[in-house]
């Protein structure tokens, strides 16, 4: 009788998963929409968290073959972890990915006190699985796509870049339209480089409002904060700072196409990115577990 090795993975077993999940994200039934898509970019994107240590995955293993993973990356700064999974390919599906998440759990480590997962609205197997196991506040979310245009993108009056200075007016303006997300303002001003940019609205020191572009590891651009003050929406400047960001993303950076990921009640920020070239790729659920 053949016996079920769950263990670790190390990064020997990486293409194995790669190849595992690429298949496997290819029907909306078992996609896991935030472990990406095709082979080689899911390979890039585990080794490149791996050599910061901040990807784990737990396997299932039997007579040489790969029957099932689940794995996070994850922050430990933040306490959070975001699943890839679970990938299962037994008939046993909910027993083994019972002990793939017991495992992986294991692995973690112990300053991880959330997990999160967003998953194919169609993929309601691994939906109903997390929710027994005690995720909670499901929300729907979509995940929207602007390939680049043909022509470069005009704009009268681009918005600028984050100077230093502007800093803290950035922190407490980002903090205070985001209070609860995963990257706090300070998160945000850290990780600014050549590939993650900052554009604003306003002068010195007197935000209005601002957005967050970034070119990923895959070579492909991500609007991954768009915020207005309160006062100040309906009147452009989220249309402005959008296409601003479109402008560097496409024209500068050269990335062959832009994505977003934004909640369904979000109606307003859904008809701007419509407006502005976006369209739906995938509409997932998502949900959490702290402890």
């Amino acid at each position: 009788m053949s016996t079920t090795e769950i263990r670790r993975a190390d990064r020997d077993d990486f293409a194995a998963i790669a190849r595992l999940i690429a298949e496997q994200n290819e029907t909306p039934e078992s996609q896991c929409i935030g472990s990406g898509e095709g082979y080689d970019s899911i390979l890039q994107t585990m080794v490149k968290w791996d050599q910061v240590s901040e990807i784990s995955f737990a396997i299932a293993v039997r007579d040489g073959h790969l029957m099932g993973v689940l794995g996070s990356e994850f922050d430990e700064d933040l306490g959070r972890g975001w699943l890839w999974g679970p990938f299962v390919v037994a008939q046993d599906w909910t027993g083994l990915a019972s002990t793939l998440l017991e495992k992986l759990l294991a692995i973690l480590p112990p300053t991880i006190r959330r997990l999160d997962f967003f998953l194919n609205i169609a993929n309601e197997r691994a939906t109903h699985f997390y929710l027994d196991h005690e995720f909670c506040d499901p929300g729907l979310s979509h995940v929207y796509v602007a390939p680049r245009p043909t022509m470069p993108l005009v704009l009268a009056e681009p918005c600028p870049s984050l100077e230093p200075e502007q800093a803290e007016s950035f922190r407490t303006l980002h903090d205070t339209i985001f209070p609860k997300t995963y990257y706090t303002g300070h998160d945000i001003l850290d990780q600014l480089d050549d590939d993650h940019q900052v554009f604003i609205c306003g002068q010195g020191d007197d935000l209005l409002g601002y957005v967050y572009a970034i070119v990923d590891e895959r070579s492909a651009g991500y609007i991954d904060f768009l915020g207005v003050r309160a006062d100040l929406r309906g009147q452009g400047l989220g249309k402005r700072l959008l296409l601003s960001a479109l402008r560097w993303l496409f024209d500068v950076k050269r990335v062959p196409e832009v994505g977003l990921t934004v909640s369904d009640d979000q109606v307003n920020a859904r008809s701007l990115y419509e407006r502005a070239g976006f369209r739906i790729r995938y509409t997932g659920l998502s949900a959490h577990k702290e402890w």
